[in-house]
């Protein structure tokens, strides 16, 4: 298991895992449309971008993707914004969340 760490400030495009006893958070910032990043094989940690993005990863590239809601994960195909994401990458690839284009 990775070392948990106390985050200052958020990164576009990266999930974090609050341990807290509220359901309710106030996060300011500037919305950003899209961002890119280089996935190797395993699992990892996303964001969202600024509006929900319907199957974000080619096939080849992504095995599955998780959300954690009501108590259990569940396979989703669209990332909303201000959710986590946990996907399992088969193969580096680079994906641009927020274009059309996901290699």
């Amino acid at each position: 298991m990775r070392n948990l760490f106390l985050e200052h400030s958020l990164l576009p495009g990266t999930g974090y895992c609050l341990k807290t006893s509220s359901t309710v958070y106030d996060v300011a910032g500037e919305p950003f449309q899209s961002y890119t990043n280089t996935y190797h094989p395993g699992w990892h940690l996303i964001g969202a971008a600024f509006e929900a993005i319907d199957n974000p990863y080619s096939e080849d590239c992504v095995e599955v993707i998780f959300r954690y809601q009501n108590g259990a994960y569940a396979h989703v195909s669209e990332l909303v914004p201000g959710c986590g994401y946990w996907i399992k990458v088969k193969k580096e690839c680079v994906s641009k969340i927020g274009s059309d284009q996901t290699q």
